[in-house]
């Protein structure tokens, strides 16, 4: 089943409100009211997110310098 958990994960750790206001409408529309289960989901994909492009951001700091 294709959700828009990774989109609101996504537009959260991008800090775009709006979009995460859009999404989030478009999943309670689709799918009925967010779970608490599917809260932790967006939660957790939007923490691996942000600890991935931290991860990029500090190797691409590492190669200049």
């Amino acid at each position: 089943m294709i959700t828009y958990l990774g989109k609101i994960a996504y537009h959260l750790a991008c800090g775009n409100i709006e979009k995460v206001d859009y999404f989030f409408e478009c999943q309670v529309k689709a799918f009925g009211p967010i779970t608490g289960d599917e809260m932790r989901i967006i939660i957790k994909r939007r923490d691996d997110i942000v600890r991935e492009w931290e991860m990029e951001q500090n190797e691409f700091n590492a190669h200049i310098g």
